[in-house]
């Protein structure tokens, strides 16, 4: 009767383990065939975002139309000005000059100007008004980037938010099966209520950002460009340096400005010089006078001045706010680079974060096949859940690289920024020492062989002294090779049991 009392209990411990053992490996085969890590692909190589703006919404272009049609207006002014004056006289006041009575006066004036506000200052002005077209031609390709960054934001955002919408709500499902699991591995006193507690905030966090970032893509979604609603992923690039343009080489804005400093401290431009014709007609009491008369009008300020090295100190000035700006120009572009590659960096850390718990995961699966532990599915989808964190992390940082990427190719001379970029492809470096093969009372050499296996340690390495190891490998016809000294190596239970350590602390 006792022993039936004892039985009974510890069967039933048993099956509900093997139950929730088998729910963990459900949860983990369902959610590992939707989980996957997103890598660049070959038809990722160009960059699939269009570049071209609509010039309708470019204000430097109209303002150039505008300077165009203010230039030749100006051309087509001589400056011939045409002058009326007429008076009536109501009392008859006798005028001292003439002694008459004059009723009215009209005078009719044709004038030539010649110098200010005339002919020449006319084409002085019109030649200014080129010069300034010709620098807001070198600001134009500037006015489009910003066109472009701010399109470009809106296409990225959509389709970063397509991207976060699909890993969430993969994620949202994962969360919400791994909450089954751990509320009855609680009801069933195998673990604290802290764990579940988490898991419980996960969810709603998860169906907050779910409904913001659908509410946002509603919103922008008309603004985005045709060909971009289509794309559900953000390539990444690296940057090619190497044809990063800060100097325009097409148009130059430096002798337009030059040119613009030196007309506006023209020496005629403050003198003033007319010719002009007149047509005068009297009319008094008397007799009516009628009379042409031609003459000129010259004036001419009396003073000292320093135009020569008024131009030539605005010419330094000119020359050091251009250096000035190119060396704020540069500082920038290097910022950005600087940071794009510090966010390439976090990307290739959180890649290698992802490598890790695979690799945890295969320890752990090769774990529970070799002592059928019944804590390894909780463990490996406690890991599964890390896997998404690190997915969720990954389209932040590209996001961000995309956000600097908009303001390098803004800062860049060049409407094609396939010459900027190149694809980017995650490298996975193992810095670790090769693994060793050694026969171990707790791990068993088949189980050895599985670890070096999911390590993809292609080369098997065993001591010489290691007779067990070596008669294993040669009876299923491995091959190994054989070395004298271990310092340069690790062995597999070493690494184990160092592993052990950090999964189950």
């Amino acid at each position: 009767m006792f022993i039936l009392f004892v039985y009974i209990p510890f069967s039933t411990r048993s099956q509900s383990l093997d139950n929730l053992i088998h729910s963990s490996e459900l949860i983990y085969k369902e959610t590992k065939a939707t989980l996957e890590f997103s890598k660049t692909s070959e038809h990722q190589n160009i960059f699939s975002f269009s570049t071209n703006v609509d010039e309708s919404k470019n204000r430097n272009g109209i303002l150039i139309n505008l300077k165009k049609l203010e230039s030749s207006q100006f051309l087509q002014d001589i400056g011939l000005v045409f002058k009326a004056n007429a008076s009536y006289n109501f009392r008859n006041v006798l005028e001292d000059e003439t002694n008459i009575f004059n009723v009215g006066r009209v005078n009719l004036e044709l004038e030539w100007n010649i110098l200010k506000n005339g002919y020449i200052h006319n084409r002085t002005r019109s030649r200014e008004l080129c010069n300034e077209i010709g620098v807001l031609k070198h600001k134009n390709l500037k006015e489009e980037k910003v066109l472009w960054r701010r399109q470009f934001r809106i296409d990225y955002s959509y389709i970063y938010n397509k991207e976060a919408i699909a890993l969430f709500s993969k994620f949202l499902d994962f969360e919400n099966e791994y909450f089954d699991f751990l509320t009855d591995v609680y009801n069933k006193k195998l673990i604290k209520r802290e764990p579940l507690i988490k898991v419980g905030n996960q969810i709603h966090i998860l169906k907050k950002q779910i409904e913001v970032i659908e509410k946002e893509n509603a919103i922008i979604k008309d603004s985005v460009s045709k060909n971009n609603r289509i794309i559900h992923k953000l390539p990444l690039f690296l940057l090619n340096i190497d044809s990063l343009q800060l100097k325009h080489q097409q148009v130059d804005e430096t002798p337009y400005l030059k040119e613009n400093i030196v007309l506006k401290h023209k020496a005629i431009n403050k003198l003033s010089l007319s010719i002009y014709a007149s047509q005068n007609y009297l009319i008094s009491t008397k007799t009516d006078q009628y009379f042409p008369s031609v003459g000129i009008r010259f004036k001419a300020p009396i003073r000292f001045n320093h135009r020569k090295k008024i131009i030539n100190e605005e010419l330094k000035l000119l020359s050091a706010q251009l250096a000035d700006r190119e060396v704020g120009k540069l500082n920038r572009v290097i910022t950005q680079v600087n940071s794009y590659n510090e966010k390439l960096k976090d990307l290739q850390n959180q890649y290698k974060n992802w490598d890790v718990t695979n690799e945890r995961i295969r320890i752990l699966k090769v774990i529970k096949e070799e002592f059928n532990n019944e804590e390894t599915g909780y463990l490996i989808l406690g890991l599964i859940e890390e896997q998404f964190k690190i997915l969720q992390n990954i389209i932040q940082v590209k996001r961000q690289l995309y956000t600097i990427l908009a303001h390098i190719f803004e800062l860049h001379n060049s409407n094609n920024i396939n010459s900027l970029i190149k694809p980017y492809y995650y490298s996975h470096i193992d810095t670790s020492p090769p693994r060793l093969l050694t026969s171990h009372e707790t791990y068993s050499l088949k189980f050895q062989m599985q670890i070096l296996a999911s390590k993809q340690q292609k080369l098997i390495y065993v001591h010489k002294d290691d007779i067990k190891a070596r008669a294993y490998l040669k009876k299923r016809n491995i091959p190994f090779k054989i070395i004298s000294k271990k310092e340069n190596f690790q062995t597999v239970a070493e690494y184990l049991n160092r592993e052990f350590k950090r999964i189950f602390k």
